[in-house]
């Protein structure tokens, strides 16, 4: 069923008002909104004409046309509505550090890892979506990656997924496959890896020569691009 940007805007008011950071459509798709926020205003700041600046300035309803009017004479490029509502958020709100998906449950590293690795793949190129499934079962709390795009070096495609949740140790357990459909015969069309709680803790304790979370997401979309 098709709906409107209004009942879209109601629908991520909806989470945000939960107390996430992260705005989510109706499609799964999650979006970080400081993320968001910074590349939105990038977008809107492209308008400098005085007349849509001073209508900016009057109001949400004249932020909305002042944009809208710009989008139209090709002042600037159309914003997504995850920036459209991370930018109406205003900067406080959108840059707060602690992003949450279901406020009640555990797997804060996990979240946190999920958006570095978004963060990386946008530097690649390649398309990252990130959905919070720990709600719909307790004996599998994951936030699920998906990666897709073309290997830079080989130039077939990334289809991959990883599962990630949070372990009692100190890091999370990874779980990655790719898919290569259209690989030829006798090549295995699904191939998996794990990087575990022991591997990844490191990471978070930040011992030396591990370099940290992004250290971590670096790991992670090169190991599902070579699978």
């Amino acid at each position: 069923m098709k709906i409107t940007r209004r009942q879209l805007r109601r629908l991520i008011a909806e989470a945000l008002d939960e107390g996430s950071r992260i705005i989510v459509d109706p499609e799964g798709e999650a979006t970080v909104a400081s993320d968001a926020y910074q590349t939105g205003t990038a977008k809107d700041t492209q308008t400098t004409h005085p007349k849509l600046m001073t209508l900016r300035q009057s109001g949400l309803a004249g932020q909305r046309q002042a944009r809208q009017l710009a989008v139209d004479l090709d002042m600037q490029p159309e914003l997504t509505t995850g920036e459209e509502t991370a930018v109406e958020m205003g900067q406080q709100k959108a840059m707060a550090p602690d992003l949450k998906f279901h406020n009640e449950l555990p797997g804060t590293r996990s979240i946190e890892l999920s958006q570095h690795i978004k963060r990386e793949c946008q530097k690649r190129g390649l398309a990252c979506s990130v959905k919070d499934t720990r709600h719909k079962s307790a004996n599998s709390p994951f936030i699920v990656v998906t990666i897709d795009g073309e290997h830079p070096i080989r130039y077939e495609p990334i289809n991959a997924v990883a599962y990630i949740s949070d372990k009692w140790t100190g890091g999370v357990e990874i779980e990655m496959r790719a898919h290569y459909p259209d690989a030829t015969a006798g090549v295995n069309r699904a191939r998996s890896g794990v990087l575990t709680s022991r591997n990844t803790a490191p990471y978070f304790s930040k011992r030396p020569g591990y370099g940290g979370i992004e250290a971590l997401a670096e790991l992670v979309v090169d190991s599902v691009s070579e699978l």
